[in-house]
Formats: structure tokens, sequence, C-alpha cells
């Protein structure tokens, strides 16, 4: 089994990437990711693709939110991600 943290580069997410934009790396590219960037205890294994055709969509952030409670009680074991677009 491949290591969760190498996920990004697996030949599955570099075929995905051939048509789409991972959303949380173009949205720090922007400086407009917020959160840590971990969906998944320490490694990212939850991502929201943009089309790379998608003329009319463009994106204004993303965020990864952080869902422990004050005793660090989670409701899941990945964290939500939200990518917010903008319809030109």
């Amino acid at each position: 089994m491949r290591r969760l943290e190498r996920l990004a580069e697996t030949p599955e997410i570099a075929d995905v990437n051939a048509g789409y934009v991972d959303t949380w790396q173009r949205a720090q590219s922007l400086d407009a990711a917020t959160g840590n960037g971990m969906t998944h205890g320490p490694d990212r294994i939850d991502y929201i693709f943009q089309s790379k055709g998608a003329a009319d969509l463009a994106l204004v952030s993303s965020q990864i939110f952080a869902t422990a409670d004050a005793n660090g009680v989670t409701p899941s074991d990945h964290e939500p991600v939200l990518a917010v677009f903008a319809v030109r």
C-alpha cells in the first residue's frame, strides 16, 4: 500500500492533473488558501478539482476546515474541503 502523503505523486493523480487543476494548490498560489492543508491526519487525500476547460469559473478561494472540538474529538477522520468559485 502506498503511503498516503505520497498520494499527490501517484500516476492516478497525475492523470487527473492532466485535465484538471488541484484547487487547493491553485488557491495557495493565489494566497487564497486557508487551513493547514491536511485532510486525513497528517496527509492530504481529499481534493476538489476544476476542469482546465472551465473558462467561465474563476477560483476565489479554498479552505480546509479543522473540525476538532475542545477535547480534540472530530466527527470524521477527514477534514472538509471547500472551494469557492466566481462565475464569469
